[in-house]
């Protein structure tokens, strides 16, 4: 007989023996979790109790948890609709869901939220942490800043575009502005596309931003994410290609006004210049001096071989399975 888990949405304080299944979507001094119906809930780790619970949490991936302790604990600045937090305790049980079990129901990481809803004042409100996906088309110099409490940090603004080329500004505080600052280069050839976990929305003097919120925000801009993929396979922009007075761009040939001809036309034609030819590359033939290299998802830097058919991007600091061909 299949175990039977209980909802996030159904948990209480009236009742002590709980058993859920749920993804771990972000680690930091409070983690974050979302279960089978989307809903969220937050958890505490007592610090007694961080060495033995830290290191076997992962973050996007699935675990089957009881005996756990809920508390009614009000967040000013809240990233689930739930009020109850779930408490570690010595009796609690944690397993991982691994490859063997395989999850019972996708992960579902991200609840975005749209620039149109960003501004309006009654679907989004400044108490209200969501998520955002968008392309990073302009940027200030990141500046050092102290804190009311006398921390030093970082600051930097970024501008932000989503698909209908609605724009937003983005302060980055902190962490975040390491983790951006690497990829945001002039000789950059792809968009970056950006995943803002956690972020807030501030308004004043009319104006309305969104920002990084202490340690709960994060910059997720792995290649692989699905949500990043989609992103750029649904953009239209198209990067570091001049046009040429001379002949047709690209949006004439959208517009169907220039004639696509055949490799065999081509052969066949007689006559000198420019056409246009529609095909699908099916392989890449080269020597010993290649014209082309492995480079990194994210950046245009080469990548080196790490065991186990791994890639590793000196410039982001990262090791992936994956790379980019690039000429």
């Amino acid at each position: 007989m299949a175990e039977r888990f209980d909802r996030i949405a159904d948990i209480h304080q009236r009742k002590m023996h709980w058993n859920i299944q749920v993804y771990v979507i972000r680690m930091y001094e409070v983690p974050s979790y979302d279960d089978r119906s989307g809903v969220r809930i937050h958890s505490s780790i007592p610090k007694k109790l961080m060495s033995t619970w830290g290191p076997r949490l992962k973050e996007f991936n699935m675990h089957n948890m009881r005996n756990f302790v809920i508390m009614d604990k009000r967040l000013k600045v809240k990233a689930t609709q739930i009020s109850w937090t779930l408490s570690f305790c010595n009796r609690i049980e944690v397993d991982e869901v691994d490859e063997v079990d395989l999850p019972t129901f996708p992960l579902e990481p991200f609840s975005f939220r749209t620039i149109p809803e960003i501004l309006n004042p009654l679907a989004v409100t400044e108490t209200e942490l969501f998520d955002f996906v968008a392309e990073v088309v302009g940027k200030e110099d990141p500046r050092d800043l102290t804190t009311s409490k006398g921390l030093d940090t970082k600051r930097m603004a970024i501008k932000l575009q989503d698909l209908e080329k609605n724009s937003m500004r983005c302060v980055l505080f902190g962490s975040c502005v390491d983790e951006i600052m690497p990829l945001i280069t002039e000789d950059r050839v792809e968009p970056l596309i950006v995943v803002l976990q956690f972020f807030r929305v501030n308004r004043w003097d009319g104006k309305t931003s969104i920002q990084s919120h202490f340690d709960i925000s994060k910059v997720c801009v792995d290649a692989i994410l699905s949500d990043i993929v989609e992103f750029r396979n649904s953009s239209v922009r198209i990067t570091q290609m001049p046009t040429q007075s001379s002949g047709p761009g690209i949006e004439q040939l959208r517009r169907g006004q220039v004639e696509i001809k055949s490799i065999e036309d081509a052969w066949n034609s007689t006559e000198e210049g420019k056409i246009w030819i529609a095909g699908k590359i099916l392989s890449i033939t080269s020597g010993k001096n290649d014209w082309w290299y492995k480079a990194c998802d994210v950046c245009p830097k080469k990548v080196d071989p790490k065991e186990g058919g791994m890639w590793e991007c000196k410039r982001c600091e990262k090791i992936t399975k994956s790379y980019t061909i690039r000429a």
